[in-house]
């Protein structure tokens, strides 16, 4: 198998499973994985940055607590500061945010399948 048919499958496997899901529910898998992709890069380049060598990222395990602490308290800006988290009116901003994002989703929705109807009954009643 070379390169394009690889890309081909790869492509008609991501086509199958999005069918499956709505398209405002596909945001909700997406947007998790981006997020660990960044969360995981982050922590990659702060281990090199501390002088982890190839073979120490590959072994690196969350059984070892003194440097799961080490990273803990010193990954959050890149100096040593502790990763802190939004306050609690800023959590609450960004929950209302997607919230207001599905509304807004979510009512498109409803209207495209309602055009698609329309559009659908149109070509019936002209090729009738």
């Amino acid at each position: 198998m070379n390169k394009q048919q690889l890309a081909a499958k790869i492509w008609e496997s991501a086509n199958q499973m999005r069918s499956k899901i709505e398209a405002n529910e596909y945001k909700d898998y997406i947007l998790g994985f981006i997020f660990y992709k960044y969360l995981c890069d982050k922590l990659v380049r702060f281990a090199r940055d501390e002088g982890f060598t190839d073979a120490e990222l590959r072994a690196l395990s969350e059984d070892d607590p003194e440097t799961v602490d080490h990273i803990k308290g010193t990954i959050g800006s890149g100096k040593n500061t502790p990763l802190t988290s939004p306050l609690l009116v800023e959590q609450q901003k960004i929950g209302t945010y997607f919230r207001t994002l599905d509304a807004l989703i979510s009512q498109h929705a409803t209207q495209r399948q309602t055009l698609q109807q329309i559009k659908s009954a149109c070509l019936e009643k002209m090729f009738v």
